[in-house]
């Protein structure tokens, strides 16, 4: 309650190493659209939202062949790298705490994007 929309959720995680930085994606986790039972759609927030988008965003991703065979290390950095460069060349993508909109001391990766695959 009281999150605003469109910057870093207040429990989010976030990377601090440059290791953990190379495979940190962010995904809608605040004001974020599902689906909900009866055929219906729901807003909420939280890790119960933001993990399906990741998960079918990677599920696209090998579905539509771009991931295909890949091992995971791979369709790791597919996806972040697809990420970053869809977030570099659209600025007004993604939200304030990106590395586009970067927070100090605080990596919350390139915001995922499904319609990529």
């Amino acid at each position: 309650k009281g999150q605003a929309d469109d910057q870093a959720a207040f429990f989010s995680n976030y990377a601090v190493t440059t290791a953990e930085a190379a495979h940190t994606v962010s995904a809608p986790a605040v004001c974020a659209q599902s689906t909900y039972p009866g055929g219906l759609y729901a807003t909420g927030s939280g890790t119960s939202f933001s993990t399906p988008d990741v998960a079918g965003t990677v599920a696209l991703c090998i579905a539509q062949g771009p991931c295909a065979g890949l091992p995971p290390a791979q369709i790791v950095s597919k996806i972040v790298g697809d990420a970053k460069a869809y977030s570099a060349a659209n600025p007004s993508y993604g939200f304030h705490g990106d590395p586009e909109h970067p927070i100090p001391g605080k990596y919350f990766g390139p915001l995922i994007r499904p319609a990529l695959y």
